[in-house]
């Protein structure tokens, strides 16, 4: 299978208000493999480079399964950044025209134990208090 991941962070290290997003594209067996080889992939780009520097936290807003690269494009996530009494918000829809080859996770939860699961819905806005996918803190 194929994974695409899409992972955001603030850049602790730019005294400006942004948001980061990373998307990433892996091949695995299960979701979990995925997750844990792109861990690896982000650990290793963290040490080995400056990219990642201000990266103190870097959170998982979806995963998009794939059995095959689709024949015709597919869109997996729209995101929209907007400012908020908070700072910057997160709006995102994973797989925003659906799709039958391909299955989405969401690990936003508004759940109050914030388990991880499916996304039913493909659509949330960011929580700041979610648990992070890594930390380097």
């Amino acid at each position: 299978m194929l994974y695409l991941g899409n992972f955001s962070y603030s850049d602790q290290a730019d005294p400006a208000e942004n948001y980061c997003l990373m998307p990433a594209l892996v091949e695995a067996a299960d979701p979990e493999e995925a997750l844990t080889k792109i861990a690896h992939a982000l650990q290793e780009l963290h040490e080995g480079s400056d990219l990642l520097e201000g990266a103190a936290r870097i959170n998982l807003d979806s995963l998009v399964e794939l059995e095959a690269a689709p024949s015709e494009a597919l869109i997996t996530q729209w995101t929209k950044v907007v400012p908020s009494v908070d700072g910057l918000s997160l709006i995102s829809s994973v797989l925003p025209a659906g799709s039958d080859d391909a299955e989405a996770y969401s690990w936003v939860s508004n759940d109050a134990d914030g388990e991880r699961g499916h996304d039913d819905e493909a659509y949330y806005e960011d929580e700041v208090d979610e648990e992070a996918f890594l930390s380097f803190e």
